[in-house]
């Protein structure tokens, strides 16, 4: 049985899965099984080479997914109905927040099982903000504030390559990083409610996306890093703030504190999952279902998320890891929302970041230009609402 593994900037996540695996295989040494890992593009690729020619371009049994491509592949019949080969995954089992993340648009049968789950918060080392003479309201930042505590650690630092906060996204930014500034500015998301039509070019929607890319054209946030293990933050001294999707990682006496993405009227925190899905292609259903099976039992697994930081799917493990952690993660979960799973949403999310690269390269060249962003939202606009009509 073969499972395809989603790349991670943290290179403890295939380690600790291959440690998963040997567990696994010493309860069930009958069943072979092993992994390999794919980028998020090549796995993209990989699926639709699959669906033109499945005899040439041979499809692993289990994959690992971003949450939000649940509802086109199941759709596109990549993806089998969990129900049929493990019985043991029950919806309720699940925070409110990731159910919808299981399922096919419109209806109630599962085609995926979150598998770890991810919240954004802001890390930041109080040793280093103490230095610079700022001390407490971290927990309270507006969007205006926390800028004004990147300019004051600014000033007060003077190597080179400092930034006051670094960047873990080694492609600069994506939809999923700038989604919490959308909803700082009051909007739902970039789509409209009822998922009708994309609100890209909203006034509150383009104010938000400058929000962040403002980060990087006032030299707050380094566009590009050349480390992205976030263990580098603490070590190198060159930040001393981080946004994060993950668990603060300590390094020696070194330890971060976690806060609220700035902005104290946002309503939601922005969460995602990385789920799994049988394919269609699996011929060892059984196997496949034994493996999810285990996995939603093993206490090996929670030593598989520990090993990158990242937090439980299941609503009881997410409690009892929230209540070992910093206090501050009740809250996030507690108003934790996910971008949505429907069938349009993975191919804007790939156009817009694709644009949002563009915008970094072009702030980097020192040519960054409003006019430019709008131009390329208002061609993602088009694309997207065509897509929406045709779905």
């Amino acid at each position: 049985m073969l499972i395809w593994l989603l790349a991670d900037n943290n290179s403890a996540k295939y380690q600790a899965f291959k440690a998963l695996l040997s567990r696994f295989s010493k309860e069930y040494p009958d069943i072979e099984i092993s992994f390999e890992i794919k980028g998020r593009n090549t796995l993209w690729n990989n699926f639709f080479k699959f669906l033109r020619d499945p005899q040439k371009n041979p499809m692993a049994d289990i994959v690992e997914i971003p949450h939000y491509w649940t509802a086109v592949f199941s759709r596109l019949g990549m993806f089998l109905e969990l129900e049929s080969v493990c019985n043991s995954i029950k919806e309720e089992d699940f925070p409110a927040f990731l159910r919808p993340s299981m399922k096919a648009e419109d209806a109630a049968r599962i085609f995926s099982m979150p598998f770890y789950s991810e919240i954004r918060s802001l890390h930041y080392r109080p040793d280093m903000l103490k230095s610079a003479g700022i001390s407490g309201g971290m927990e309270m930042l507006g969007w205006d504030e926390f800028l004004s505590v990147c300019e004051k650690l600014y000033s007060n630092n003077k190597r080179k390559d400092f930034y006051p906060v670094d960047n873990f996204n080694p492609l600069g930014a994506d939809a999923d990083d700038i989604l919490p500034c959308v909803l700082n500015r009051g909007g739902s998301g970039y789509f409209s409610a009822d998922f009708g039509y994309c609100e890209i070019m909203k006034d509150e929607v383009v104010e938000a996306i400058e929000d962040y890319l403002g980060l990087f054209v006032k030299k707050h946030l380094p566009v590009f890093q050349e480390n992205f293990y976030e263990a580098a933050f603490i070590q190198s001294r060159l930040s001393a703030m981080a946004f994060s999707w993950r668990r603060p990682l300590r390094a020696g006496q070194s330890e971060m504190k976690v806060v609220p993405f700035p902005n104290i009227r946002r309503k939601n925190n922005s969460a995602r999952s990385f789920n799994l899905a049988v394919t269609c292609a699996c011929n060892e259903g059984e196997s496949a279902g034994l493996f999810l099976s285990w996995l939603l039992e093993s206490e090996d697994v929670s030593i598989f998320r520990k090993k990158f930081g990242v937090f439980p799917a299941a609503e009881r493990e997410l409690k009892k890891q929230i209540e070992k952690e910093q206090g501050v993660y009740g809250d996030l979960f507690a108003c934790a929302a996910c971008a949505p799973n429907f069938s349009v949403y993975p191919s804007f999310e790939k156009i817009f970041s694709a644009a949002i690269f563009d915008c970094c390269l072009e702030i980097l060249r020192g040519d960054y230009s409003r006019e430019n962003l709008l131009r390329r939202l208002a061609l993602i606009k088009g694309e997207t609402d065509y897509l929406l009509s045709v779905y």
